[in-house]
């Protein structure tokens, strides 16, 4: 018969280098390709800044935060504007903790 192999994951992502992955260099390039129009409405001795400033923000994207390494700086976004506030709310010392 064949060699059997273990799955490790069922959602496996192509690793590129050591932190960065396929999926997240696609973003990367997206994001540049959306924010690269705008480079004519900068002003001009602010265009290379402007250049380094979307790169610098695609790649800060699709980095993985240090509070949350399971996620991607534009997940954790995603969630903080569009959780439901019915689940998360402030509480005050005087209330009860009903589990």
């Amino acid at each position: 018969m064949g060699t059997k192999r273990n799955i490790e994951t069922l959602s496996p992502e192509t690793k590129l280098t050591k932190t960065l992955f396929l999926k997240d260099l696609a973003l990367f390039v997206l994001i540049i390709i959306l924010l690269a129009p705008l480079y004519l409405l900068v002003y001009p001795p602010f265009q290379i800044p402007y250049i380094i400033f979307i790169s610098l923000f695609a790649y800060k994207m699709v980095s993985k935060p240090k509070t949350n390494p399971g996620k991607r700086y534009y997940q954790v976004l995603r969630l903080a504007f569009t959780k439901d506030s019915h689940y998360y709310h402030m509480t005050t010392k005087n209330e009860e903790h009903k589990v």
